[in-house]
């Protein structure tokens, strides 16, 4: 038995997590919940490959201050699991676990930021230090971080890619003479590439210019700032949510939940969305473009943003109607995650 489980089901989730592995994907955080759900199974005591409704419902149970959202994503991960084992012969039966509704559960609503308020951002961080007296100490004061911060934003503003992708972003990733940035550090390991405008040309080439001073060869990144101790660091998204903040109190919009950070890459969805229904005749297509630009793992999701914009409502399911009938289902459920 694989020393990792210790349950009866440990080679073949050993197996199935090799499988996954195989086909491409990291699969890490989905490893947590198959050792959690094989230290469950061994505390049942079962000598047999079981999978039926009394022992996986159980492991599923809400605990005290989970989302919703969590018990959908061990849902998932128990579904294939079990799928897995009856394609390969072993097991004659199982349970399959029906879909997981969030209804009952309240969802954020992303800030949909107006182009005038998107003008606001970036006059801000433009002009940060005149408008902004600087606090003492503290990262704000460290080389180069305001300048990547700045340059980070543009790139959520302007290609709607995820944080978490922009601050793993290399130089070697950016393609100056096609406009092309190279995303290999993605969720879901959906590497792709971004095309982007000359506007954002010139304000990378800015930063890289005024960061090719302080650039290490050690270090890796393209977007850094460095200490008063003389030590480098990557930029991580609070760093960037520190300026963000800032610029909200500037335009004096409300923050508790919100707005996020994330709102921007929703922003440019949205915005897109608007645009490709006005003037494209078949939205599909360019949904389809525009899913892949996003590095959606699926159509589906790149379509949960026509949710959030009601005044495209109509127009956007007539166009559609004929080719996605499920988008009913997306309207009546109301259901949200963040992609």
């Amino acid at each position: 038995m694989n020393n990792k489980y210790v349950s009866i089901l440990g080679p073949y989730i050993n197996e199935f997590i090799n499988y996954k592995h195989y086909c491409g994907y990291k699969y890490e955080s989905e490893i947590n919940v198959l050792k959690s759900f094989d230290s469950y199974y061994s505390k049942l005591e079962i000598k047999e490959i079981k999978f039926i409704r009394e022992i996986v419902e159980p492991f599923l149970t809400l605990k005290d201050n989970e989302r919703i959202r969590n018990q959908i994503n061990k849902a998932s991960i128990l579904r294939q699991f079990g799928k897995f084992l009856l394609l390969n012969d072993y097991i004659d039966k199982l349970y399959i676990i029906p879909p997981i509704s969030q209804k009952g559960e309240s969802e954020y609503i992303p800030y949909i930021f107006t182009k005038e308020e998107l003008k606001k951002i970036l006059y801000f961080f433009n002009n940060y230090n005149e408008l902004v007296k600087a606090s003492k100490g503290g990262f704000e004061k460290d080389i180069n971080m305001l300048n990547s911060a700045r340059a980070i934003i543009k790139i959520l503003m302007f290609t709607g890619m995820r944080i978490s992708e922009t601050c793993k972003l290399k130089l070697e990733n950016i393609d100056f003479d096609n406009n092309i940035i190279y995303v290999d550090e993605a969720k879901n390991d959906n590497c792709r590439l971004v095309p982007f405008s000359d506007s954002l040309k010139l304000a990378l080439l800015e930063y890289v210019n005024t960061a090719s001073i302080y650039a290490r060869k050690d270090y890796n990144y393209l977007f850094f700032h460095i200490s008063k101790d003389n030590e480098i660091k990557e930029v991580t998204r609070n760093n960037v949510y520190f300026y963000f903040k800032k610029s909200l109190q500037e335009m004096g919009i409300k923050h508790t939940q919100g707005p996020r950070i994330h709102d921007l890459r929703h922003t440019f969805a949205t915005l897109s969305l608007a645009h490709l229904s006005k003037t494209e005749k078949d939205i599909n297509s360019s949904l389809a473009y525009l899913s892949t630009y996003l590095g959606h793992k699926s159509f589906r999701e790149t379509q949960k943003y026509i949710w959030m914009t009601p005044d495209l409502f109509n127009d956007t399911l007539i166009k559609m109607e004929n080719y996605s009938l499920f988008i009913k289902d997306i309207f009546d459920d109301g259901n949200y995650e963040e992609q």
